[in-house]
């Protein structure tokens, strides 16, 4: 099912395909980042890597030797969460029912949680 709850395994392409508009702006900015080639199979195929990396591993790229943390699991975790409850779904009754809310993730302080 394509439309399940995100995961640091979904991949970047299920994110741009799926993840409403938060999902088609990411990659975008992702396919503006990496900039084009003269060679357009090349260009393809550095764009199909990237839409099949999972987003897991995008981090892990993206901190690389750099000896410090750039994209810290919270930072995941908020990016996941702005996917699920991104507008522009492709069926928004079943987006509703997968999305995850900010106190699931452990993203807010106790003093703002529901519970």
């Amino acid at each position: 099912d394509p439309l399940r709850p995100f995961t640091l395994r979904t991949t970047i392409g299920d994110l741009a395909e799926h993840g409403g508009c938060a999902g088609a702006a990411f990659f975008w900015i992702l396919k503006k980042a990496m900039g084009t080639v003269e060679d357009p199979v090349e260009d393809r195929l550095r764009v199909e890597m990237v839409r099949s990396l999972p987003l897991q591993q995008f981090a892990n790229f993206a901190n690389g030797n750099s000896g410090y943390v750039v994209m810290p699991d919270a930072v995941l975790k908020l990016m996941l969460c702005c996917f699920s409850c991104s507008p522009g779904q492709k069926d928004e009754h079943h987006a509703s029912t997968r999305t995850a809310s900010f106190s699931s993730l452990n993203l807010l302080p106790r003093c703002f949680s529901s519970a």
